[in-house]
């Protein structure tokens, strides 16, 4: 998992020179804000290697709905949530449960 959040993670270009401080490795985690403020809605992704031994990924998702935004019922806001739980688990190459 580490491998694979360094590959989707590193800048185009790493402007650090590790050598500097001694280090012999560097890595990179992910971290984004994806915001819609025409619909009013945003959305902050962190996913870092877990720290516990049976799990291999953190995954934190923080939504943010403001009032008066296109997603103003629950039913949208759910919608919303699903689609971007799939949207997410796809770019970061893990599965999704899915319902039968």
């Amino acid at each position: 998992m580490v491998k694979k959040l360094n590959r989707i993670a590193k800048p185009q270009r790493t402007t650090f020179d590790k050598a500097r401080i001694g280090a012999e490795t560097m890595e990179h985690f992910t971290k984004v804000s994806f915001r819609n403020e025409a619909a009013g809605w945003q959305l902050t992704v962190l996913a870092e290697p877990a720290a516990l031994p049976d799990a291999d990924l953190y995954l934190y998702r923080d939504y943010q709905f403001m009032p008066g935004g296109e997603l103003d019922t629950g039913e949208k806001k759910l919608g919303f949530l699903e689609t971007s739980s799939i949207a997410i688990s796809e770019w970061l190459g893990i599965g999704t449960l899915k319902q039968e």
